[in-house]
């Protein structure tokens, strides 16, 4: 008896597949090829600026400096105006916020840690560490040359 219910099943399966194939159109050939992908308009990339030389570790963007903290921060503030514009300063959050000439905006922490150890931190105001080495470098020396004035 089972062998009848399979063949029936199986006459019953080949019933409705031809009926299916007779309302799409019967045909023994492959079905046609997809289309390809439509073609691409060609693109223009837009110009690709070289990167500055590498800013290295965090350890490149912090110097220390055996002065007491106001007199390095007054340092500071007279070497970056030689160089840079000084957009903002807050003395006694030690804060200074400047712009070089090639645009980027600086954030510069002057913080104290003992009575004369006073460590200055100089890092890109939007986060991306893309300002050359030379520019942060200068304004150490130039902090340093204050100093030494003084």
């Amino acid at each position: 008896m089972k062998k009848v219910r399979i063949s029936l099943f199986a006459l019953i399966l080949a019933l409705f597949f031809v009926i299916s194939q007779s309302q799409q159109g019967f045909s023994l050939e492959s079905p046609a090829p997809k289309p390809a992908l439509p073609l691409l308009k060609p693109q223009i990339l837009p110009e690709v600026k070289e990167k500055p030389q590498s800013t290295g570790t965090l350890s490149n963007h912090i110097k220390s400096y055996q002065q007491p903290y106001l007199s390095v921060y007054m340092a500071a503030l007279s070497a970056l105006s030689n160089n840079l514009t000084i957009v903002s300063y807050d003395s006694a959050k030690g804060v200074i916020k400047a712009r070089a000439r090639g645009g980027e905006e600086l954030f510069i922490l002057v913080a104290s840690f003992q009575n004369n150890l006073t460590k200055v931190r100089i890092t890109p105001a939007d986060g991306i560490y893309d300002i050359p080495l030379d520019v942060i470098n200068g304004i150490f020396e130039g902090i340093k040359v204050e100093l030494a004035h003084k």
